[in-house]
């Protein structure tokens, strides 16, 4: 049903225009162009804090480059949130509404890492100079240079090379930096006690130079036995003519002694030191000793492979450990660190 109020309105506007028809006719034949439309004038919808509000807006070009998030199309440029829009193009609800948006949380200052302390005392000890070397180096001794089995795939530091004194040394880093260190007779009775043979002995120091080969393995693997089955017959008087059981060892119980403390030099040889630089410059990086097998002997190395132009040697090593208070891994329970070593190892005998 018509409303009575509303068609008679309509009729009062129809007669008005028509009284403006009849006293300006030229203005209805020839209707004025629209005005221009302002310059880079955007339809845009937002949303609101629910997602749910599709008002939309007539931005004008003074309101500069539009970056947001613009649910409703296709320019994503042309976008800003509700929020950063000037109250001038807001109605009263539309600002009641973008009141009502809480405000973001304030943003935490970035933390800059904390340099942990091994690395500061690097940082600290980058600028320290060593005290000068307190050994002379190591002469190379006959059997390295003429007789050692296996010695012509290896080229390590000699045997004589002085140990340092009063610090554990752990199988792994031995096999790794110093296989020659095998011919120690006391260092060798100690490996068989803590149950490391010949093949992992062998394994171990071939792995660390990239030469794990069968024709290798089986090369170092026989010098290494034949070594253990001298030693171990003197250290447990065992006769000459007898062979040479790894269960006697065995026997004898671990050995929890893991210095120096009673090495006797192998060579005609004085002890000496030696470079650092020529003992880890031979193995890859990512062949280094890692985790409990990491001990200090190695850290030491990597000590010395971050600062070369320092010219370490071997009579350097306590004051490397002392300088950055270095700390052996924690201790294995109810076994020293050669029987982990032993329980560890993984090596694969060689494809070739």
């Amino acid at each position: 049903m018509t409303d009575p109020q509303h068609v008679a309105k309509e009729q009062e506007a129809q007669e008005a225009r028509f009284e403006d028809f009849i006293k300006n006719p030229r203005a209805y034949a020839n209707p004025p162009a629209p005005p221009p439309a302002p310059p880079a004038t955007r339809r845009i919808e937002f949303i609101g804090r629910d997602g749910q509000d599709g008002t939309e807006l007539d931005l004008r070009a003074r309101l500069g480059p539009l970056r947001g998030y613009y649910p409703g199309g296709n320019d994503a440029e042309e976008a800003v949130p509700m929020q950063d829009l000037p109250d001038s193009f807001l109605s009263e609800e539309q600002r009641a509404a973008r009141e009502a948006i809480p405000a973001p949380p304030p943003q935490q200052p970035a933390m800059r890492p904390q340099p942990t302390p091994l690395l500061y005392t690097y940082i600290s000890a980058a600028s320290l100079r060593p005290p000068p070397s307190t050994q002379p180096m190591a002469n190379m001794p006959l059997y390295a240079i003429m007789h050692d089995p296996g010695s012509d795939i290896r080229n390590r530091p000699p045997a004589n090379v002085q140990p340092p004194i009063n610090m554990e040394l752990g199988l792994v880093e031995i096999c790794t930096f110093m296989p020659d260190w095998l011919l120690v007779p006391e260092l060798l009775v100690r490996l068989m006690r803590n149950g490391a043979d010949a093949t992992m002995l062998a394994k171990i120091e071939l792995s660390a130079t990239n030469q794990l080969s069968s024709t290798n393995l089986n090369r170092r693997r026989h010098s290494i036995a034949e070594r253990m089955g001298k030693h171990g017959k003197g250290r447990f008087d065992i006769p000459c003519n007898q062979v040479w059981d790894f269960a006697y060892a065995q026997n004898a119980g671990p050995e929890n002694d893991l210095t120096v403390s009673s090495w006797t030099n192998p060579t005609g040889e004085a002890w000496g030191s030696w470079k650092l630089v020529s003992m880890y410059s031979q193995v890859p990086r990512e062949n280094w000793p890692k985790g409990e097998d990491r001990m200090l002997f190695t850290q030491c190395m990597e000590f010395a492979a971050a600062f070369p132009a320092k010219d370490l040697d071997t009579s350097h090593i306590p004051w490397i450990v002392q300088t950055l208070r270095l700390q052996q891994p924690a201790a294995p329970v109810q076994r020293n660190r050669d029987q982990a070593a032993v329980a560890r190892f993984s090596i694969p005998d060689p494809s070739e």
